[in-house]
């Protein structure tokens, strides 16, 4: 399995994601999955496309299978 390994800046950029909302995720949870290598944080392009489509709805309503 592979996938390619993005920067925040990358997944900013490509995604739309602030760079703020990445950090605090991080620290508090709540956000997509990421890999530490040393000092370096990575997104799996997989990942991000995963979160993404785990946050599809079809009305306001609608909360899916996340907690609120």
């Amino acid at each position: 399995m592979s996938s390619k390994l993005l920067k925040e800046s990358e997944v900013e950029e490509l995604y739309g994601f602030n760079l703020y909302s990445l950090r605090k995720w991080r620290c508090v949870g709540g956000g997509p999955p990421f890999v530490k290598i040393g000092s370096s944080v990575r997104y799996r392009q997989q990942d991000i496309e995963s979160f993404i489509e785990a946050r599809i709805r079809t009305s306001t309503s609608d909360h899916g299978n996340l907690k609120a």
